[in-house]
């Protein structure tokens, strides 16, 4: 390519991305895009990705607020885009990653050291303890090195709970000379899950692993007590020769099918409350309609938690966007939900409309699922990521929650959410 075409290609490549950069800044101060005109009665927009002030909204004329409060200052935690590290959240302070706002329910740690498995309350079978060995996921010199002494096993912990219930074991963990680790439920039920720590894969059980940065997964198995099952006893086993080992650090047990986020304790248990992200006056702040209007959002379940009961977007009488059980969903007396559409480890555009006699609900772009709408949507404070009485929580990341004052077409809903 000779020179005067290199440069005229150039030329062209900084028109658009001047144009682009131009266009998106318009957008977010003024909410509307000119593609296909579809953002023009846009009357809400609140992005729920910007670490700096994570509660503005782009238009209407009200903020969100957010209610979160915690045993003691170390509890609820994030994965802080700045540092790479978990990090502790004051409260009230919305919790941004990169998926977008982390909205849980309330829960407790039920182990009493977290950190400190050379404590007497873990025993140890097989295994010797170096504490504060590395750097942890919090970047604290805090993460133990479990060694291998004869045939491997790993630290136990015995936690008094009440039965009938589905709790969740966890672990942070990152190989070392071996990368093979296994969690097991020792007490009533038996439940393993092995993982590879160096493919980072579950090998066998009821298991789910994330990764963390620097090498680091978060490790877990789920299982159910029968009613009178009250003590358990819970085992994070260390495989490999003698003299191989591998690092632990954050060690959670909680009711729940899914590990929600790292809560360290200190010589006791350690209680989170849920977000309760509220928009405090849909109508009048945002101009939200009963009658007619669209929504629109992006959610991220935690792994695990795709299959779970969460409102998105609404109050306890109605809710314009919801997670039903693995569905999106949306509810004004009867529930119109989709086909199985949210699924973990995967952002789900979720699109809704309601006019007249009819409501409409799609998902990444898929078939419009249509039913009855009779026109009662609840206009009380609704609540992003839950319902009004706290006890439907979205359990994942959510953001780009859209209102618009009109139902959208077929052909809008499809473009918004591909």
């Amino acid at each position: 390519m000779g020179r005067k075409a290199l440069i005229a290609v150039l030329a062209v490549l900084l028109a658009v991305t001047t144009a682009d950069a131009a266009g998106r800044k318009a957008f977010k101060s003024s909410g509307f895009t000119s593609a296909a005109g579809i953002n023009r009665e846009l009357i809400s927009h609140a992005p729920l990705d910007s670490p700096s002030d994570p509660l503005n909204t782009y238009l209407g004329t009200g903020t969100l607020t957010l209610d979160r409060d915690h045993d003691v200052s170390h509890s609820a935690t994030y994965l802080s885009q700045d540092n790479g590290f978990i990090s502790v959240a004051t409260a009230d302070t919305l919790r941004i990653e990169s998926a977008g706002a982390l909205i849980e329910g309330p829960t407790t740690n039920l182990t009493h050291f977290s950190e400190q498995f050379d404590h007497v309350e873990w025993s140890k079978i097989d295994v010797s303890v170096s504490p504060d060995n590395i750097l942890s996921p919090a970047g604290t010199l805090t993460a133990d090195r479990m060694t291998v002494v004869t045939t491997g096993d790993g630290p136990t912990l015995n936690v008094s709970q009440a039965g009938d219930l589905v709790f969740s074991a966890s672990w942070f963990v990152k190989a070392g000379t071996t990368a093979d680790f296994r969690i097991r439920e020792e007490n009533y039920v038996g439940t393993v899950a092995a993982f590879n720590l160096a493919t980072g894969v579950v090998v066998s059980g009821p298991g789910r692993i994330q990764a963390y940065p620097n090498g680091w997964y978060r490790c877990s198995i789920y299982f159910t007590y029968a009613a009178g099952q009250t003590n358990a006893q819970f085992k994070g086993k260390v495989y490999g020769d003698v003299g191989q080992y591998l690092y632990l650090w954050g060690a959670q047990f909680e009711v729940g099918g899914f590990p929600t986020s790292y809560l360290q304790t200190i010589g006791g248990t350690v209680s989170r409350n849920g977000d309760d992200l509220t928009v405090p006056s849909p109508a009048s702040d945002f101009g939200v309609s009963a009658a007619t209007g669209s929504a629109y959002a992006e959610l991220t379940p935690l792994p695990g938690a795709e299959g779970s009961l969460g409102v998105i977007l609404g109050s306890g009488a109605s809710f314009v966007l919801a997670n039903w059980g693995g569905d999106a969903a949306f509810y004004d007396g009867a529930t119109l939900p989709t086909d199985g559409d949210i699924v973990a480890n995967t952002t789900s555009r979720i699109g809704t409309r309601w006019s007249g006699s009819e409501a409409g609900i799609i998902v990444n772009g898929g078939t419009i699922t249509t039913g009855n709408f009779n026109g009662t949507l609840n206009l009380n404070s609704w609540r992003i990521g839950s319902n009004a009485a706290s006890t439907w929580f979205a359990y994942g990341h959510i953001k780009n929650v859209k209102l618009w004052n009109r139902a959208l077409s077929d052909a809008e809903l499809k473009a918004i959410t591909q």
